[in-house]
């Protein structure tokens, strides 16, 4: 008997980014010359003291697991960094490094989101936000960002996502923003 899978599960899907990147790749193989805007990769080789850097550590056979919640030395640096940077005290224990932004979206996701609720998204927007938003249950709305407006958010669309959503539980926003690089303000 072939095992049943979770709702859960039926709705997972590929990211649509690397689809993109595969029709990238392909194009370029092929001799077009491609801008790559897909997954946020760097067209640029990494720098000689990340390599050496990567090296060293490899050469230092830390090669291995580390904590789930990251190297403590990282954790600790980044940890001084926020409360110089920002005024924040923030020690080791409220920091939690991961590959990118993206992991981060699925925890907010998975943390905050029920079925029914209402989330602004600004767009253009990752193609990631559309998929795990909707794996919880919730709503997707959408709002134009605008050239004329530098692609910067306006108060009157996030007005009246919580005056017109029956259950309005977040909003999306980045900044700078990708794809536009927009960046919002102080004020907004």
């Amino acid at each position: 008997m072939a095992p049943k899978l979770s709702e859960f599960a039926r709705t997972l899907s590929v990211e649509t980014a690397f689809t993109v990147l595969a029709i990238a790749k392909s194009l370029i193989a092929d001799g077009k010359d491609v801008v790559e805007l897909e997954i946020g990769d760097s067209p640029f080789e990494s720098t000689g003291s990340a390599k050496a850097a990567g090296a060293a550590a490899i050469a230092g056979n830390q090669t291995h697991y580390c904590a789930s919640g990251g190297l403590p030395q990282l954790r600790q640096a980044a940890a001084s960094f926020v409360s110089r940077e920002f005024g924040i005290d923030a020690g080791p224990e409220n920091i939690l490094p991961g590959p990118g932004a993206k992991i981060f979206e699925q925890f907010f996701c998975e943390a905050f989101l029920n079925p029914g609720d209402g989330v602004l998204v600004f767009s253009p927007f990752f193609p990631t936000y559309i998929p795990n938003i909707e794996r919880r249950g919730a709503r997707v709305n959408l709002c134009g960002l605008r050239q004329a407006d530098d692609f910067r958010p306006q108060i009157a669309d996030v007005e009246k996502f919580l005056a017109d959503d029956p259950a309005p539980r977040a909003i999306f926003l980045n900044s700078p923003h990708n794809p536009t690089g927009g960046v919002a303000t102080e004020q907004d």
